[in-house]
């Protein structure tokens, strides 16, 4: 049972910091989208941001659980900071009924 909380703690530890990740990133490039592109493109965008990082992190040898959770953290600490949850942008016009 303890194996099946580690397994929900790491996989929705990356879906955090990769949504956020990629909604901190559309943020600092300014883009103007839709509030629903901006929330799964975001996961899209993070997930290969954080992706990258994490090649990056084993290719310099520092592929360490330390490394991985102090990264996080930083990221969701950031992104709560900026409440990227909280967006903006107008949603999608509703589509006519036929």
């Amino acid at each position: 049972m303890k194996t099946l909380g580690y397994v929900t703690f790491g996989w929705l530890f990356t879906v955090v910091v990769s949504w956020f990740v990629g909604k901190l990133f559309f943020r600092r490039l300014s883009l103007r989208l839709y509030k629903q592109e901006e929330d799964v493109l975001g996961f899209v965008l993070g997930s290969a941001c954080l992706s990258t990082a994490i090649f990056l992190l084993c290719s310099l040898h520092f592929a360490y659980k330390g490394v991985f959770l102090t990264m996080g953290v930083i990221v969701i600490a950031e992104g709560i900071r900026q409440r990227v949850w909280r967006s903006s942008a107008e949603r999608l016009p509703r589509l006519p009924a036929c």
